[in-house]
Formats: structure tokens, C-alpha cells, sequence
């Protein structure tokens, strides 16, 4: 970012000092002010937004009849933006009366699904941690359409992440709870932080 931030201000003093010369021609002046104003407004998107397109969501499918610890979800989405902020959402597919079940098992309407995410960089570097998505919550919020077998809700996972290498970012999302069942698929959501907040 601060290479981007060094190479704009060098083209914005190149500019200024050739408005500075031209400043006897108004057209060629208006037209310098204009082009610096792009420029900037151009600056401000690259520093402080996304750089390029918000990737596209990815989801896997698992067995619904018992998933298991042994077969993880694989996720793979690749970046090319290191200095945006993005947020990263947990999607999770489920069969209608999942959420029921849970609230049976639990009797609590903040009923979990317990998961071990591990993301893997390009490098081949990861972290893995446990994570429990409130579900029962997120599906009375969500409710499964009357004709669907399942709906698919979204739990904020990391928010304003910036990815440091440029490549392929893999997800590896199993249960810490063997056979699991009424879940249909996981996936992973990433997208343009717009307050660009960490």
C-alpha cells in the first residue's frame, strides 16, 4: 500500500508541476484539473476499497445422511487483491427441520454446529481453529422456503481480512461432531469490506 501510495504521489507532482507550466492555456489547465482528479479519486479507490472483483462464493456438498470428521468440505477461491479489505462469511446449507431438531437436542435457541475451519495460504502456510456458528438462530432469521429441501444461511466468520499473498486460499471445513446429519453443504463467502474496517 505504501508503494501504491509513494508511486501516486510521484505522478501527482509530475502532473501539478506540468499544470504549473501549461497555466497560460485554460483549456489544456481545465483539462490537467480534471485528469488530477480522476487520478486521485482512482488513488482513494486503490487504498481504501477493493482492488479487484469481490470473489465469487463457493460452496461444497456433504452428506446429509451423516457427515463425517473424515471428509472435510474443500473450499478453493483464488485472490489477486493483497491490500483490500474483505469479509470472509461461513455458508451453511441445511434440510428443513435441522433447526428443529436442534432445539430439541439443545433446548436452547442458540443451538451450534461445531466446525474446524483450516485455511491454507499459497505458501502453504495455515491456521485452524474450532468454530460454532449459532444455526438455530440464523434459521428462524432464514426460514426454508415451503417448496425448498433446505436453506442456506450466513455467519460472519472475519471481517476487514486482507490477504497478504496473491493466489489460491483453500478452506477446509469439517465437523468436530462425527455424523452429522441434515447438513447438505458448506461453503465460504468473501467479500468487499466497504468500511474498510479491521
Amino acid at each position: 500500500m505504501l508503494a501504491v501510495l509513494a508511486d501516486a504521489t510521484a505522478v501527482y507532482g509530475a502532473i501539478m508541476r506540468f499544470i504549473i507550466l501549461q497555466a497560460p492555456h485554460t483549456t489544456t489547465l481545465h483539462k490537467l484539473l480534471t485528469m488530477t482528479k480522476i487520478l486521485l479519486f482512482c488513488t482513494a479507490m486503490l487504498l481504501f476499497g477493493c482492488a479487484g472483483p469481490s470473489p465469487a462464493e463457493r460452496v461444497a456438498d456433504v452428506d446429509p445422511f451423516g457427515w463425517r470428521t473424515p471428509n472435510p468440505a474443500t473450499i478453493a477461491i483464488p485472490m489477486s487483491d493483497t491490500t483490500g479489505s474483505y469479509d470472509i462469511s461461513l455458508l451453511v446449507r441445511v434440510g428443513r427441520g435441522f433447526g428443529e431438531r436442534m432445539q430439541m437436542q439443545a433446548q436452547v435457541q442458540t443451538s451450534t454446529l461445531p466446525l474446524t475451519i483450516k485455511t491454507v495460504a499459497p505458501d502453504s502456510t495455515y491456521c485452524e481453529e474450532a468454530i460454532d456458528p449459532p444455526l438455530a438462530g440464523l434459521l428462524e432469521e432464514s426460514p426454508a422456503p415451503a417448496a425448498a429441501n433446505f436453506t442456506e444461511v450466513s455467519a460472519l466468520y472475519r471481517s476487514g481480512v486482507t490477504f497478504r499473498q496473491s493466489g489460491e486460499y483453500t478452506f477446509v471445513i469439517a465437523p468436530r461432531t462425527d455424523g452429522v446429519r441434515g447438513v447438505w453443504g458448506v461453503g465460504i463467502s468473501i467479500k468487499c469490506n466497504d468500511d474498510g474496517q479491521k
